[in-house]
C-alpha cells in the first residue's frame, strides 16, 4: 500500500504516459508501446490499477495498454475513453480486443464517453481527476467532424484533458495531444479557472499541424499559468 500519493510522468519518446499512485491503487493515463507502464507499476510494487484513461486512440497512447489488460498479474478496474469511429489501425483493433477480453473475463468496467460535464472522473481519498475537455458538444459530433464554430476536429482535438487535484488543490494538467481548437473550446467551456502548478505540455513538445508552435505554446502557458512544464522530445 502506498504511504504517499505520487504522480509519475514517464518519458516514453513518441507518446504519453502518466501514472497516479494512490493508497487505493494506480491510475494509468495513456501508455505508449512498450513495457514502461508495467515496469513502473512493478517498481512501486503496485498490481492494482483502479482505472486506465485513454486520452485518445492514437497508437502512441494505447500501445502499452493492451499488454497491461492481457497480463494476469495486474487487475484493471475501469477503462475510460471516447469513441473514435475513424480509427482503423491494427493497434486500435488489438486494443479493442484486449478491452473486450478484460471486460468479459475480469469484469473491467468500460466507459466509452468522457466529457467536461463529468467533472470528477475519478476520486480517491486525496486525489481527484477533473475533466477539462472535450465538452459534450464535441463528443456528440466526434472525431472527423467539426465543433460548433465549424473548426475541424481530429483525434488530437478530442483528447481528454485532465486536471489532477490533491487534497482539493490543483496539482497538474495532463493535456494529452490537445491542439489549438481543443484549447479554444476548453477556455470557452471553463472560463479562466484553468491554473495548475504543473503542466505536461501537449503533443510531444507542442508540435501542431494547425497552429504556429510558438503561438500555441504561448497561449497554453498564459491560459494555464504553470510553475513547471514538462516537455518531451518527439521521436519518429
Amino acid at each position: 500500500m502506498m504511504d504517499l500519493d505520487k504522480l509519475v510522468v514517464a518519458d516514453v519518446g513518441h507518446g504519453n504516459c502518466s501514472i497516479i499512485l494512490t493508497e487505493s491503487g494506480a491510475i494509468v493515463i495513456d501508455a505508449a508501446c512498450g513495457s514502461t507502464v508495467k515496469d513502473i507499476l512493478n517498481y512501486f510494487g503496485e498490481r492494482r490499477v483502479i482505472a486506465v484513461i485513454v486520452s485518445h486512440a492514437d497508437a502512441d497512447h494505447i500501445g502499452g495498454i493492451t499488454p497491461l489488460l492481457l497480463d494476469h498479474d495486474f487487475s484493471v478496474g475501469e477503462i475510460h475513453l471516447n469513441v473514435d469511429s475513424v480509427k482503423k489501425t491494427r493497434t486500435f483493433e488489438e486494443f479493442r480486443r484486449a478491452v473486450s477480453y478484460a471486460r468479459k473475463n475480469h469484469g473491467t468496467y468500460v466507459r466509452p464517453s468522457v466529457d467536461s460535464q463529468s467533472e470528477n472522473l475519478l476520486s480517491t481519498r486525496n486525489c481527484r481527476l477533473e475533466v477539462l475537455g472535450p465538452d459534450p458538444d464535441m463528443v456528440i459530433a466526434g472525431v472527423g467532424s467539426e465543433d460548433l464554430s465549424r473548426r475541424p476536429m481530429d483525434a488530437n482535438t478530442m483528447s481528454i484533458v485532465l486536471r489532477l487535484h490533491h487534497c482539493d488543490k490543483p496539482v497538474a494538467i495532463l493535456s494529452g495531444d490537445m491542439d489549438s481548437v481543443a484549447l479554444k473550446n476548453i477556455k470557452h467551456e471553463k472560463g479562466g479557472n484553468l491554473n495548475a502548478p504543473i503542466l505536461v505540455f501537449p503533443h510531444h513538445g507542442g508540435l501542431s499541424k494547425r497552429a504556429d508552435t510558438q503561438e500555441f505554446a504561448s497561449e497554453v502557458s498564459k491560459t494555464m499559468n504553470p510553475d513547471l512544464v514538462f516537455f518531451f522530445k518527439r521521436t519518429q
